[in-house]
């Protein structure tokens, strides 16, 4: 045991005792990684960040400022490459047309691209806490400053066309959904900022623990554990963690849900991967083989909203696909169901130049009429349905265009679109939509009671992709506070409940149909009123600090100078 201790120290501490951040960084990121991918290693995240946020405290505020950047960027590595490791799932993407050479290029380019894109935003995180740079004689201080720093960092990644928040801590609790429920009040990133305090809290307990040293260690670590500052703030950290647990407790306990009228929902999951899905002549195919199964779920469970994948017929559902529309029409009249369709819309006028095609969800009525509402899909997924800034793109990695993953290029939707049935208003979720908080908040807004999810992970197989994605939805169902009924074209499909419980599940790579009962709810979580505050507090924080500190340091500057202006003038009169 004590020579793995050593070696330990020697991977991590020089022989003179300085700490090698990089390695360090980097084994906190891996660490911390390990429950996203690994559900059942939750516990790991609230101690995985305690050497880094030691280090931090210890040296954050007198490293220089490339190293400090530098260590966030090994953190983010570790921690992004682990998660993003499902991409070698790709393997040997024959879907998209190309040879195994080339998909291990583009398989590599995607993993270890993401990885290091997001490892590079990371490091402004490091980089920020360096400029602000909290006086090192205030522990508390310096750790409690990584809090909010964390949600910034990960609020920045829903911005703009690069920002994807995969990877969000608050995912590490998916198996407990019970330490997840505080997301109905601030959001996922209150979840996260939760884990990341804990971990300062505890950070905090062994800085003063540890600092003893010399002969008279044991005396000092004994008289340190009965400390004021270590029993306070171990308090703390088991205050948070407690309340916490308290409160999904209570939240799960009260939870009504028979409140509001009840339907009977179910998944069609039929299996079909991305390979056979884009082949030619498959649409007959695949609208065959969902209504066969839709015919036996409702004989079965007698569902009454049947919810299809994305994209599950493969091509424009309009009047040249009149068979198509027939059929289906004809089937949700006949069985007396509501049934939501994926497949592509397309839009033009005489305005406009060139058509406009999107990734939708369409109704189906009892009626046997398709109804008038589409929904679009508002974040599509970048170089999937289109190419962000591809004149750029072709120029300097042509490798992307050769490899023909450019397709042509879809329209993002702009509106929420909230269906209205007899059963109530329902707002639908296309895929990438899901992993963004607000636009499942901006249906719930606009009226949704229920919402569904229809979303393609055939590309992953039975990766932790899929699973991950599915997490994000649980996620979604707690801070909206609806029941969330999700169709995966090969899995996971699955109906979760307003507590982020999965209710049914259908595994990945299997054919079949799941129901439960689900609730049109008219509450509204608290979140759902206020939106992402937190992340505003939090940006207050930071902001009050780095003028706490700037003015500090402007006060200290003004009395360096009027000392030396002092000194200088009695100089003066001696002379």
């Amino acid at each position: 045991m004590k020579t793995i201790v050593m070696k330990l120290k020697s991977l991590f501490f020089s022989k003179k005792g300085e700490p090698r951040l990089f390695r360090i960084f980097f084994a906190c990121g891996i660490i911390t990684s390990l429950p996203l991918v690994f559900p059942y290693l939750f516990i790991i995240s609230y101690f995985s960040l305690i050497p880094m946020v030691l280090m931090i405290i210890k040296h954050g505020s007198e490293i220089k400022k490339r190293t400090a950047y530098a260590t966030g960027l090994f953190f983010g590595f570790g921690y992004f490459g682990v998660i993003y490791f499902w991409f070698t799932n790709l393997y040997p993407m024959e879907f998209a047309g190309i040879t195994p050479f080339q998909s291990v290029i583009l398989i590599l380019i995607c993993w270890l691209g993401l990885a290091f894109i997001q490892s590079i935003e990371f490091g402004l995180l490091t980089l920020a806490y360096r400029l602000i740079r909290p006086n090192k004689n205030k522990p508390l201080l310096c750790g409690s400053l990584l809090i909010p720093l964390w949600v910034l960092f990960e609020y920045q990644q829903t911005l703009a066309w690069r920002g994807v928040p995969w990877g969000r801590l608050a995912l590490s609790q998916s198996k407990v959904p019970i330490f997840q429920q505080s997301a109905s009040i601030f959001g996922s990133y209150f979840v996260s900022a939760i884990i990341v305090a804990i971990n300062v809290f505890v950070a905090l307990v062994l800085y003063y623990i540890f600092e003893s040293d010399g002969n008279k260690f044991k005396e000092k670590f004994l008289s340190s554990l009965k400390s004021k500052k270590t029993v306070v703030y171990g308090s703390v950290a088991f205050g948070i963690f407690t309340l916490n647990l308290l409160f999904g407790g209570i939240r799960m306990l009260a939870f009504n849900e028979k409140n509001g009228n009840e339907v009977t929902a179910a998944v069609i999951q039929g299996n079909v991967s991305s390979l056979e899905k884009w082949e030619v002549n498959t649409t007959q195919k695949s609208t065959d083989l969902y209504e066969k199964l839709t015919r036996e779920c409702v004989a079965e469970t007698g569902a009454k909203i049947i919810v299809w994948p994305e994209t599950v017929i493969p091509t424009t559902l309009n009047y040249k696909n009149g068979t198509i529309v027939s059929q289906i029409s004809d089937m949700a009249k006949e069985l007396q169901v509501t049934v939501f369709v994926g497949a592509f819309d397309m839009y033009s006028d005489k305005f406009l130049i060139e058509s406009q095609e999107y990734n939708a969800i369409f109704i189906f009525n009892p009626d046997g009429k398709m109804g008038q509402t589409v929904y679009h899909k508002r974040h599509l997924v970048p170089f999937g349905e289109y190419t962000p800034m591809e004149s750029l793109i072709t120029t300097f990695l042509p490798v992307l265009s050769s490899l023909n993953i450019l397709s042509d290029p879809l329209t993002p939707g702009e509106d929420s679109e909230i269906f209205s049935t007899e059963y109530g208003n329902i707002g639908s979720l296309i895929c990438f939509d899901s992993i963004y908080e607000m636009l499942a908040i901006d249906s719930v807004r606009d009226g949704a009671q229920l919402l569904t999810l229809s979303t393609n992970d055939s590309w992953f197989g039975d990766s932790t992709a899929v699973w991950q994605h599915n997490s994000h939805a649980a996620l979604r169902a707690i801070e909206t506070g609806r029941y969330i009924v999700r169709a995966a074209n090969t899995g996971v499909s699955s109906i979760i409940n307003p507590e982020g419980k999965i209710m049914t599940l259908i595994k990945p790579l299997e054919e079949g149909y799941s129901a439960a009962t689900v609730y049109m709810r008219t509450d509204r979580t608290f979140y759902s009123y206020i939106g992402n505050i937190f992340v505003l507090i939090a940006f207050l924080y930071v902001l009050a600090i780095t003028a706490i500190n700037l003015y500090s340091k402007v006060k200290k500057f003004i009395e360096e100078q009027k000392k030396k202006e002092y000194e200088r003038q009695n100089q003066n009169k001696d002379y």
